[in-house]
């Protein structure tokens, strides 16, 4: 037996299920997936190729990229399709099939958010989609590691997750994130619309995608990232302090939020704000 059907048999007969756990596969099952091109010879034409180890391997990719689904996922089957098209010379194929393909399934996400009216929901779903697509791309590296390995990395110079992640952010977060930024604040105006994990892992998932997109609403982002704003100086606290007087006077006027018992408040406490608010300021001009 040649040395690259002993390699072949390496893999470890798994599946990787839809939460991302990995259990054990059919070996029937594994051997029907390797039937065009022979194992034995080594063989794989381009027929081979477009319709039978293609269309499998898409077929994977379709599953992790959909989310709740309940079809499993051979690893093992999957795993020897890629490793016989790499050591076929099918690499660029391979990774130009699936970057296209990737590329068509965002376009569809993105053209799906397009149509959510609702701010909330749009919001949620947006969050929802860059969660679910962070953790394909997680399970579909894995699949894809002997490509990767030995021609993503070494010829391409390149990590083939930071591709997949930088085609998120061309084909979805790009064409998005005005929108998001205006959504944004007319959301986190409406007490209780969106959990605050969810608006802070958005916020946070947007600047790691490509922070420049801080510089667009850097009010935003420094709430969540606090590298995004220079140190806050003693020059700083008159501002500061108005904001937050702006912030408490919002949220009675606007939204009906109320003070129950002014009577608790210290005597003096207003005063002693509006002292402090004149002497930073003249510090300040003074110097």
């Amino acid at each position: 037996m040649s040395s690259n059907v002993v390699k072949l048999k390496f893999v470890d007969m798994m599946e990787v299920d839809s939460a991302g756990g990995i259990s054990e596969s059919n070996d029937t099952n594994s051997m029907n997936m390797l039937r065009p091109g022979s194992i034995v010879t080594l063989t794989m034409t381009v027929d081979d190729y477009e319709q039978h180890y293609w269309p499998n391997i898409m077929n994977a990719v379709d599953q992790m990229l959909t989310p709740k689904r309940h079809t499993r996922i051979y690893y093992e089957e999957v795993y020897s399709c890629v490793y016989k098209c790499v050591c076929k010379q099918f690499s660029e194929r391979l990774y130009n099939d699936l970057i296209q393909h990737v590329l068509s399934y965002l376009g569809k996400v993105s053209a799906d958010l397009s149509q959510i009216t609702n701010l909330v929901s749009y919001l949620d779903s947006f969050a929802a989609a860059m969660d679910h697509y962070t953790k394909a791309v997680d399970a579909i590296v894995l699949i894809f590691n002997y490509m990767s390995r030995f021609y993503v990395e070494s010829k391409l110079r390149v990590s083939l997750k930071s591709e997949l992640m930088k085609s998120f952010t061309k084909e979805v977060a790009q064409k998005h994130i005005l929108k998001l930024l205006a959504v944004i604040p007319e959301v986190q105006a409406q007490p209780f619309s969106i959990s605050p994990s969810t608006m802070a892992s958005l916020v946070k998932s947007l600047y790691n995608l490509q922070p420049e997109f801080a510089n667009l609403s850097p009010e935003i982002f420094s709430k969540f990232v606090p590298t995004v704003l220079p140190p806050t100086s003693v020059s700083d606290l008159p501002v500061l302090i108005r904001e937050a007087q702006q912030m408490q006077q919002d949220l009675e006027e606007v939204h009906g939020f109320t003070r129950q018992d002014r009577k608790l408040k210290r005597p003096g406490d207003d005063e002693n704000i509006r002292g402090l608010l004149m002497t930073t300021d003249s510090n300040h001009n003074s110097s």
